[in-house]
């Protein structure tokens, strides 16, 4: 049997050796989900300080993520 191998996801790394500057597709999903992680662990730090997260984008969906995580159109916001 091998050695257990561990995987990071670094979206930086991975646009570098795919020769792209925006991330698209899997790469896309991959920094939204570190930003819930991020977001997420935050929120348990602070505890009941903190009553909701936002998570910005480009697109036009107006959605929560998780009961705690909303993602909304950043022209939305401003």
């Amino acid at each position: 049997m091998k050695s257990p191998k561990l995987y990071r996801g670094d979206t930086g790394l991975a646009l570098t050796l795919a020769g792209e500057s925006e991330p698209r597709s899997p790469h896309l999903e991959n920094v939204v989900l570190q930003d819930l992680r991020h977001l997420t662990a935050f929120q348990e730090e602070y505890g009941a300080s903190v009553r909701a997260g936002l998570l910005l984008h480009a697109g036009d969906t107006l959605e929560w993520l998780t009961p705690r995580a909303l993602a909304a159109p950043w022209w939305r916001v401003m």
